[in-house]
């Protein structure tokens, strides 16, 4: 840790211009940097969209033909495994599809027989899967290091037009906030549960979840970096 913090702090002393993803990176760069700039992540919007039209079709997975609630991403240590646990248990007719590579152990998931733990598959699937979500979920632990989180799946997932239920993290809680009701966010274990099944009682617009991310796109983030790279380059010049 800290030689990470020391080559966090070697970067900024030798950089002209320092971007951050999250408010939490750039509250903490601006303490000891002048020309810092926030830029969220952005997302592959065109892959992603694709998944509105593949909701009719037959999901890439076995389900019982009820609910499903999707995650995807590293099965890590800070996923809150307790939580997922819970959630399966206070939606037993619901199935709980997992899709990446795990870790950590993931026993005590695979001990509930509606998690169904798919291991890592192509990028290039990922819109069939998320397709087939009726609620995507961001069970992360709220800690020092997930507070810096800007979560791409969060974008990945509207994008695909599903809604999202995650943990109190805080860039997910400005989309909360922001009166996008298709995010939902959740300080307890309790409250956790009680959303993703409020989403599950609730009807979205898909398509109206995804066109929200149409400005979101990597292509608009690289404009957004190279806007403030000439910025920085004309004041020097001057």
């Amino acid at each position: 840790r800290d030689l990470m913090r020391e080559a966090d702090r070697a970067c900024r002393r030798h950089a002209d211009v320092v971007i951050a993803t999250s408010r939490d990176l750039y509250t903490h760069c601006c303490a000891d940097h002048k020309n810092v700039h926030l830029i969220n992540h952005g997302v592959s919007y065109a892959h992603f969209a694709q998944a509105l039209g593949l909701a009719a079709g037959e999901a890439p997975f076995a389900h019982r033909g009820g609910a499903v609630i999707g995650f995807f991403g590293l099965l890590s240590e800070w996923v809150d495994q307790d939580l997922v646990v819970a959630l399966a248990r206070a939606c037993p007719h619901a199935d709980l599809v997992l899709i990446g590579l795990a870790d950590v152990s993931v026993t005590a998931l695979e001990a509930e027989s509606n998690i169904h733990i798919l291991g890592p598959r192509p990028f290039a699937e990922l819109p069939a899967y998320i397709a087939h979500f009726d609620v995507g979920i961001i069970p992360f632990i709220v800690n020092d290091l997930t507070r810096a989180v800007n979560p791409i799946k969060l974008r990945e997932m509207l994008a695909a037009g599903c809604p999202v239920v995650a943990t109190a993290l805080p860039e997910v809680s400005v989309y909360a906030e922001s009166g996008e009701d298709a995010v939902r966010t959740a300080d307890s274990h309790d409250a956790f549960i009680a959303a993703v099944q409020n989403v599950l009682e609730a009807h979205f617009d898909r398509t109206r979840i995804s066109e929200r991310m149409q400005r979101e796109t990597w292509q608009a983030k690289v404009n957004e970096i190279i806007t403030v790279l000439n910025s920085n380059t004309h004041q020097k010049d001057a």
